[in-house]
């Protein structure tokens, strides 16, 4: 608002200016109040009449014209996922194997059926934490597995975190795509 004010001074002012150095330039007048004028707010739109200026619509019950309708509704649930597919989608989704119920620790996947693998960035992205949840039966086990896979293939001693009431466990640093990798290969 203050912003158009100082555009309506100026305008104004140099109307000023130019009637009073050229007598012969006749420029529209302009009163502040057209200035400050607020043109776009709730109380000063006008009100809703009727729908002259929209298309018109009808209200159905035919249950063959409504199935149209819910195709392109939203889901209202997540699907099921598919069981002991083979092959990854095209998309890189795997589905979880039956042999992984066979182990101490069962990590559960998300309600998306998706990995329940994050990768938590602080103090302004400097520090990187990988955080596991959705972990039932034995962590540390789960723990020393992981910890052994992880310091094999990155070739230095990974710090470890273990939250048992939660069911989480966090590793130092940025291993997602190496943790995403050994849980596939477990089944998970």
């Amino acid at each position: 608002m203050a912003a158009l004010k100082y555009f309506a001074r100026s305008i104004i002012n140099l109307n000023i200016n130019l009637n009073s150095c050229n007598k012969n330039i006749k420029l529209l007048p302009l009163t502040v109040t057209q200035a400050t004028k607020r043109w776009a707010s709730f109380k000063t739109s006008p009100l809703y009449d009727e729908n002259t200026k929209y298309t018109d619509y009808e209200v159905t019950t035919d249950p063959e014209e409504w199935k149209w309708v819910e195709h392109y509704l939203p889901p209202s649930r997540i699907p099921e996922a598919p069981k002991n597919v083979s092959e990854p989608f095209p998309s890189g989704w795997k589905a979880p194997r039956e042999d992984a119920k066979k182990l101490p620790y069962f990590i559960a996947r998300t309600r998306n059926h998706m990995i329940p693998v994050y990768l938590e960035r602080t103090q302004r992205g400097m520090r990187r934490v990988t955080k596991i949840s959705r972990i039932t039966g034995d962590l540390i086990q789960l723990e020393a597995d992981l910890r052994e896979y992880l310091e094999n293939i990155v070739g230095k001693n990974m710090g470890t975190q273990i939250i048992e009431p939660t069911g989480t466990i966090k590793f130092r640093g940025d291993v997602v795509s190496r943790i995403k990798e050994w849980m596939e290969a477990k089944g998970f």
